[in-house]
């Protein structure tokens, strides 16, 4: 990585598929957009545009975490027990709050003298 007189950055790729080419970005750290635009070179994570891709939402991720999800179960409050024959949010046991009786609803007699 080279600093350039006008405030840019060459950079002389490593690894990949540009191995060995020289490439000229604007900026360094840069957003995740930036970076896929190639007008920054990494993000602040430390993310090349080789580490980003878009998800079917449109939004961009990490490759290595968008990977991760879709080896994972990781459904949630949605994941029930094995065998429990049900589907949906799981549902949980909610404790009975004791109500206090007021004098509303208080059911004895008043003396009246």
């Amino acid at each position: 990585m080279k600093l350039l007189p006008d405030g840019k950055i060459q950079v002389t790729h490593k690894e990949g598929p540009n191995k060995g080419e020289t490439q000229i970005y604007k900026q360094r750290v840069g957003s995740r957009e930036q970076v896929l635009n190639e007008t920054a070179y990494e993000t602040s994570g430390r993310l090349t545009k080789d580490n980003l891709t878009k998800n079917k939402h449109g939004y961009i991720v990490s490759v290595v975490k968008q990977r991760l999800g879709h080896t994972q179960k990781n459904l949630g409050k949605h994941l029930q027990k094995k065998g429990s024959r049900r589907f949906g949010s799981r549902v949980t046991k909610k404790s009975k709050k004791s109500k206090k009786n007021s004098k509303s609803t208080d059911n004895t007699p008043m003396n009246d003298e």
